[in-house]
């Protein structure tokens, strides 16, 4: 569980250096019209709310360590999507965006719950919140400090760079359980 706790705050890492500049980025950088990127960003949810029980259901019926690879894989994919984007590219990004968080979401819960006793699921949601918020506030400061003041694509590298760790650590180091905790 340690692990994948670990995997998962590298990923919202990842993800918290570049969220908040992805808007900036379309906007000033790759000179989307303003008025178009809230209809692309519809894609991402249209592909969250869609997939959401599909991916759910997946997840029950093979594994849990599988599609949280995959999801990671195209979390990368879309990132560098995104920074080479033309108007096609940053609407496919959105997509696998849509479709990587909808599937780690699904995944990562349902093998945090299989990892954990009943007992102590309490304890291990409170830490990775805590995680998860921490890294998140850390990560939308250093991102804000390299688009501002270093480059504006480099907290998409950063992010990709992070994504890496957490397919890694996940691959090698996070292991499904034989028995399923209930």
């Amino acid at each position: 569980m340690l692990f994948l706790l670990f995997a998962l705050g590298s990923f919202n890492f990842g993800w918290a250096v570049a969220n908040p500049y992805l808007v900036v980025y379309a906007v000033h950088e790759l000179g989307v019209a303003e008025e178009v990127w809230p209809l692309m960003l519809v894609a991402l949810f249209i592909t969250t709310i869609v997939l959401a029980v599909p991916a759910g259901k997946i997840v029950d019926k093979f594994n849990r360590k599988v599609p949280l690879l995959s999801s990671f894989a195209l979390a990368i994919v879309a990132m560098w999507f995104f920074v080479a984007g033309d108007l096609l590219k940053l609407f496919l990004s959105l997509v696998i965006f849509g479709v990587a968080n909808v599937i780690a979401h699904s995944a990562y819960s349902a093998l945090e719950a299989d990892l954990t006793p009943r007992e102590q699921r309490g304890k291990v949601s409170g830490s990775r919140n805590l995680l998860t918020y921490a890294v998140i506030g850390i990560g939308n400061f250093i991102g804000g400090v390299l688009y501002e003041h270093w480059s504006p694509q480099l907290p998409f590298f950063l992010a990709i760079i992070f994504f890496v760790p957490s397919f890694i650590l996940t691959l090698t180091m996070v292991h499904e359980p034989e028995k399923r905790e209930e």
